[in-house]
């Protein structure tokens, strides 16, 4: 915190905020949001009159020796330390507390002795708490080398950033109580038990809305009972499935049409039973726009292809009966979650369809996703030998050993441990330098810092910051939780990813027909053409998205591509998580047979 909320240097203070309900929770993420977007100045602040101003719901301490009054008391300033003792009781009244800490150092053991005199003369409830920068004593010296790569410095710099001692870890009950004692003379029983009246104190989960999607009411009309509005939108959308139902089956006999009715009805019947066809109103409400002004997208991709509904509104181009794409896979019904759509937008026209969504739901009610950079293996050992003054080009030729795994996968952040176990040159480098593999595991995995999603945008019901903080420093706004915690919250998430393949074909695509005087689209193109099929077979696939890379070309030439479903089939298995286990039936004309062994 700092006492005037302005961009300039002057002194800051650490608190501690906890918000008891509901109301200190949105009274918090208002703080936050304040902090990163108002008060950011190197690093995110806000000022004790926004703290007064949001106080309701939250408890507060006084905090770490960064605190206001510890620094006051550690300036010798013991009637304003006494004065801004007395301004947080009157303001929070039992919801602030005096906190002492057990740590060894000099300075906590006079702050700690007058905290409790001031305690005793305002009657002001004391807990007793220890920083908690790593969770066990034995992670304090990762943690310093962790600080080390955090400010550019190695652990041999004098003048590098770093804590006196090695307490500052999850200590127990026990731990807590010896500590006090031995280093403060001061018995902390009753402190302890005040820090978990605190916790019992805190009654907040996230509970939101059932499905909290953004209003949409539908052709237009301002419906205000919502049971009235859910029956008005289910009929919409009927009306709108059987309409584009008609426009894609020109002259279908009865057998045909039959089949398609029976499955848009189980279709239509599954998503009203999950009351989403507000869901599949929002993406169709896009897409309109995204036609009208006439911006390029892909055919559809993941398990969205497996929808009738969303075939027949326009949201993808993938005719699920005609390619025998399963609708469970997209909408499964043991699952409450909301499904996903994915997008592939002309990258260059993907902030108009930001700004149409902004423009219809409003600014305070659209974001763009952040994500969490976490350490990889060979950044993480890059960083931890330079920490530790060891070679890099060593260091380097050991990453080049180290197995590449996405975080997403579960043995994202065990690379460099399989490593040393498959590779006699990582075996090499662990017996020569052992310290830097030992904080480069630990390290692994990690939190880095926060960047935004490729595609992710989410759209709100209430303001954004009802649900988090959020940051709009960089001229758009920016979620402070990803996306698994925004799924989580029930949020709808569109997956809008800006492709550059899309933006070339779309633009081929208009040459085409400005220069030949032709009107050709990419719904008209013919799936199973064999002169392009036949340039897959022989290996011309750069510039053709998932397909140019070196191990699917060659899996093409060796591959007798000669229908779409055989191409989808080969995209479908050069997969990290089936590569491996794939069997290739060669025959005299190639590889005829894919089997998946499972």
């Amino acid at each position: 915190l700092v006492d005037r909320l302005v961009k300039e240097k002057q002194h800051t203070y650490h608190l501690v905020i906890l918000a008891k309900n509901e109301t200190g929770y949105h009274n918090l993420t208002k703080l936050l949001t304040i902090a990163e977007n108002e008060g950011f100045y190197y690093k995110p602040k806000f000022s004790w009159e926004e703290l007064f101003k949001h106080k309701e719901g939250l408890i507060i301490t006084t905090s770490c020796l960064a605190g206001k009054v510890p620094y006051l008391i550690l300036q010798g300033k013991m009637e304003e330390a006494e004065e801004w003792l007395l301004r947080f009781k009157s303001e929070f009244q039992d919801d602030f507390y005096i906190e002492i800490q057990p740590n060894e150092l000099a300075d906590q053991k006079l702050v700690n002795q007058v905290l409790l005199k001031l305690a005793d003369k305002h009657n002001i409830k004391v807990i007793a708490t220890n920083d908690v920068h790593y969770l066990a004593r034995e992670d304090s010296k990762t943690h310093e080398v962790l600080l080390a790569i955090q400010s550019k410095k190695t652990i041999y710099d004098e003048d590098r950033f770093k804590f006196d001692t090695d307490t500052f870890y999850l200590k127990t009950e026990q731990e807590m109580l010896s500590s006090f004692l031995a280093k403060h003379n001061i018995q902390a029983e009753p402190y302890l038990a005040n820090t978990l009246a605190i916790a019992s104190q805190v009654d907040f989960k996230f509970v939101t809305e059932e499905k909290p999607l953004p209003e949409i009411d539908g052709n237009g009309a301002k419906l205000v009972d919502q049971a009235v509005k859910e029956g008005f939108n289910q009929q919409w959308l009927k009306e709108l499935t059987y309409k584009g139902l008609q426009e894609k089956l020109k002259d279908p006999d009865s057998t045909a049409m039959l089949q398609y009715t029976e499955r848009l009805e189980e279709e239509l019947n599954h998503i009203f039973t999950k009351n989403l066809q507000d869901f599949f109103l929002i993406f169709y409400d896009m897409m309109q726009f995204i036609k009208q002004a006439g911006i390029h997208i892909g055919y559809g991709r993941g398990s969205s292809a497996g929808s009738l509904v969303a075939y027949l509104l326009g949201i993808t181009k993938v005719d699920p009966i005609q390619h025998q794409t399963m609708f469970w896979r997209f909408i499964d019904p043991n699952r409450t979650d909301l499904p996903d759509i994915d997008l592939d937008i002309q990258d260059n026209r993907r902030e108009e369809v930001k700004e149409y969504l902004i423009k219809k739901y409003g600014k305070d009610n659209v974001a763009n996703i952040c994500t969490f950079s976490k350490m990889r293996g060979r950044s993480a050992l890059l960083d931890v030998a330079r920490a530790l003054r060891v070679s890099r080009s060593e260091t380097l030729h050991m990453g080049k050993y180290l197995i590449q795994r996405s975080m997403a996968d579960s043995r994202g952040s065990f690379t460099i441990q399989d490593s040393i176990a498959e590779f006699d040159e990582c075996k090499r480098y662990q017996a020569k330098y052992p310290e830097v593999i030992k904080y480069a595991i630990k390290l692994e995995g990690k939190i880095r810092h926060k960047g935004q999603h490729a595609g992710g945008v989410i759209i709100t019901k209430k303001p954004l910051n009802y649900y988090m903080s959020i940051d709009q420093r960089n001229g758009t706004t920016l979620s402070d939780f990803d996306k698994y915690d925004c799924e989580g919250l029930g949020l709808l998430k569109m997956d809008l990813l800006g492709l550059n393949y899309v933006t070339i074909v779309g633009e081929a695509i208009k040459l085409i027909n400005q220069r030949h005087n032709l009107n050709i689209s990419m719904e008209s193109i013919p799936l199973q053409d064999k002169e392009v099929l036949k340039e897959f077979t022989e290996g011309n696939c750069i510039g053709t998205f998932q397909f140019e890379s070196k191990g699917m070309t060659k899996l093409c030439k060796n591959v007798k591509i000669d229908t779409f479903e055989n191409l989808v089939a080969v995209n479908a298995l050069h997969r990290p998580g089936c590569v491996a286990d794939t069997t290739l039936v060669k025959t005299t004309k190639g590889y005829k047979n894919i089997k998946k062994q499972i």
